[in-house]
């Protein structure tokens, strides 16, 4: 649900002015590229979490190309499993990324993707204290450099329990 920061029944409250218009900006963008709103979209609270699907040719738009930190994400449709690592792996940023499907094939999957967290079988917020916080790349407000070198892993994969 969306509201107030303050109530606990609200799971996504309104970001600040400035990165909503940018995020507002963003969606524009997509949409004039061609993307499609699959779910959220803007209304009077601000901008709900929003998914656009984007065509190949809308792959250079900000909502693709930038790292977000509004409820806004964009979403392309791979033809196999090789160009959906070479979509996820087209970007100066890794923080993490999720694999879901059979073992080995989430296996090659999840070693070819580039990204400080990576998770196979397994939700992509999965908690563990050694689980890298920041990515690789220009990921994060500051750059990864000064989160990777803090810690001991630079780069951690998760894969679920089978079964």
């Amino acid at each position: 649900m969306t509201g107030p920061a303050d109530d606990e029944r609200t799971d996504v409250a309104p970001i600040a002015p400035p990165a909503l218009a940018r995020a507002v900006e963003d969606l524009e963008e997509a949409l004039a590229a061609g993307g499609k709103v699959v779910t959220g979209g803007t209304d009077d609270a601000g901008l709900s979490p929003t998914v656009v699907l984007l065509p190949r040719s809308a792959l250079r738009v900000r909502l693709w190309r930038d790292e977000s930190f509004a409820p806004l994400r964009g979403l392309a449709i791979a033809d196999d499993a090789r160009q959906a690592v070479a979509l996820a792996n087209d970007t100066p940023f890794g923080l993490g990324a999720a694999v879901f499907g059979p073992h080995e094939a989430a296996m090659d999957v999840a070693t070819a993707l580039e990204g400080a967290r990576i998770t196979v079988n397994e939700g992509p917020l999965y908690q563990d204290p050694h689980v890298v916080v920041g990515g690789i790349g220009d990921s994060g407000l500051a750059g990864a450099r000064p989160k990777v070198e803090q810690l001991v892993f630079a780069r951690r994969v998760h894969v679920a329990a089978p079964g």
